[in-house]
């Protein structure tokens, strides 16, 4: 059995406020595939789509808080690149979100990015464009999450 401190020690602790986006993956040093016997015990059990042809990258742990640990990973599957944000406490799942992606369906691509500040507020701006070229910016929208001291990701809509 696999302990939760030694899947914790595969993700370098980063002070927020920082940025994630769709290059994310290959900026950090540290990224590297997470063990399978992780993905086994950890990732398959909050994964909704998990098989064995995704792929999973530790990309970073937010500061240890009192109630939850909170990481965030790259998960790799067909045409479907996702940052996964997971609070946990002692292996088991408080919360997990996507908080950015880049998704291709046909012709069009969806993508997002993330910024996480120092009071855990996620701020998401998602769009679409229909070709590589064809960005549209008035399909963009902007969303908000925030980490509660439980642990909770709350999901919030902005009306701006």
């Amino acid at each position: 059995m696999a302990s939760f401190d030694d899947f914790l020690a595969c993700f370098e602790t980063v002070e927020p406020p920082f940025t994630i986006t769709e290059e994310t993956v290959g900026l950090l040093e540290k990224n590297e595939p997470i063990p399978e016997i992780f993905v086994d015990e950890f990732l398959s059990q909050w994964e909704l789509e998990h098989d064995e042809f995704s792929e999973y990258v530790a990309i970073l742990k937010l500061p240890t808080q009192k109630e939850y640990e909170a990481i965030i990973y790259w998960k790799a599957s067909l045409l479907k690149y996702e940052y996964i944000l997971v609070t946990a406490k002692d292996g088991n799942l408080i919360s997990r979100k996507i908080i950015s992606a880049k998704i291709i369906d046909g012709d069009i691509i969806k993508s997002s990015a993330a910024r996480i500040d120092h009071d855990l507020i996620i701020y998401i701006m998602a769009g679409v464009a229909f070709d590589i070229d064809q960005y549209d910016p008035t399909l963009s929208q902007q969303f908000s999450m925030e980490i509660m001291e439980n642990g909770e990701i709350i999901f919030t809509v902005d009306d701006e």
